[in-house]
């Protein structure tokens, strides 16, 4: 049999006495516990991911495993967790299947998972429906913390703007960096008698030379100038829109200033750039000659009108067409939705070739 731990970050695998270690020693203490009333099993090695998430099965020594079981070397892993060997049902179902198959079994820990009992298959699919809705809920607890942080007018966590620094005595409050505060009203007074972006930020490039200002970009005056931080209002963006409530933090800029800076921006036209094509296909789609991946792109034709199409960087090498447009390349990928959902036997052919592709992906064959 074999060990397989795993950690998120590469800062928990640089640690030597940190959670490796521990996952190894917590399984061979049970290895060693099944041996003691007999030869109940021999450890082949330990296969030990690194700073990989759990979320993606794209990582070289749990590859380097699945290889392994493929060939017979191993009849079953040892884990501590369901996270450390996924954190997707999708991939955990593909790895259990995938095992079944090759008559290795999964032993693991804390969920009392081990695959030689009997009910296995049941008990497995049963946490691991569990586990995904524990995640979920996990995910939904967290953003409702926020949104309640939020409406307290804390910070955004880890965010500091030009003008500000954080408060170490309370956490998510902020204190006016006196320098910087004036580096952000010189921005807005600037603007107003300038009333351009490119001409503020050569103006303030050639007056400061500061760090934060040399490297500001026509984007990041833009964004200053917009911000309502610095009138002392947190923004919270919801699916709704976007609520307002007092910043837990002292404005730097006044409302009437902020106003009249908005007034100029609408009058100079649009914001930093103008709204682009949405894409949604843009290197999802192939060439089903060359098997090149296409990309958005615009032109202008001779009639004035901007055509939006997915294209090739170059010509096709195998000669097909050398683009196509995006509003017929979404209409094809809505038939073949609708034709998706509702024919039973084409669904299966495509699960099918998924399957094959997923054990590919792990260098595989046989996948069942």
């Amino acid at each position: 049999m074999a060990f397989y731990v795993r950690v998120s970050t590469e800062g928990q695998a640089r640690v030597a006495e940190g959670s490796l270690k521990n996952q190894e020693q917590m399984l061979a203490s049970e290895l060693r516990r099944r041996n003691a009333g007999g030869a109940w099993g021999r450890l082949v090695g330990s296969y030990v991911d690194g700073g990989f998430s759990g979320s993606s099965i794209d990582r070289p020594e749990f590859k380097r495993l699945l290889a392994d079981v493929e060939r017979g070397a191993i009849d079953a892993i040892f884990f501590t967790e369901l996270s450390r060997l996924s954190r997707s049902l999708k991939d955990f179902l593909g790895i259990f299947e995938f095992t079944q198959q090759h008559n290795c079994d999964l032993v693991c820990l804390k969920t009392e998972i081990d695959t030689t009992s009997p009910f296995s298959n049941l008990v497995v699919r049963i946490l691991m429906v569990f586990a995904e809705f524990e995640r979920d809920m996990t995910a939904d607890r967290i953003r409702r913390n926020a949104y309640e942080r939020s409406k307290r007018g804390l910070a955004y966590g880890g965010f500091e703007p030009l003008g500000y620094k954080r408060d170490p005595e309370h956490k998510g409050r902020l204190l006016v960096d006196t320098e910087e505060a004036k580096l952000v009203r010189d921005i807005f007074q600037t603007y107003l008698r300038k009333c351009s972006l490119l001409e503020t930020l050569r103006v303030l490039k050639n007056q400061y030379d500061h760090p934060k200002i040399q490297k500001l970009s026509r984007n990041g005056i833009y964004g200053i100038l917009t911000s309502r931080v610095y009138i002392g209002i947190r923004e919270i963006k919801t699916t709704e829109g976007t609520e307002e409530v007092p910043g837990a933090w002292q404005a730097i800029i006044t409302d009437k200033t902020f106003e009249q800076v908005r007034e100029v921006l609408s009058g100079n036209g649009p914001g930093p750039r103008s709204p682009r094509h949405n894409y949604i296909f843009s290197g999802l789609i192939r060439c089903a000659r060359c098997d090149k991946k296409l990309q958005g792109k615009s032109g202008t034709g001779r009639s004035g009108q901007v055509r939006y199409y997915y294209a090739h960087p170059g010509r096709c090498a195998e000669g097909g067409l050398h683009s196509i447009e995006a509003e017929d390349a979404h209409k094809l990928v809505d038939e073949w939705l609708a034709r998706l959902a509702i024919d039973k036997e084409y669904f299966n052919e495509l699960l099918e070739v998924g399957r094959k592709d997923w054990a590919n992906s792990c260098g595989l064959s046989n996948p069942g």
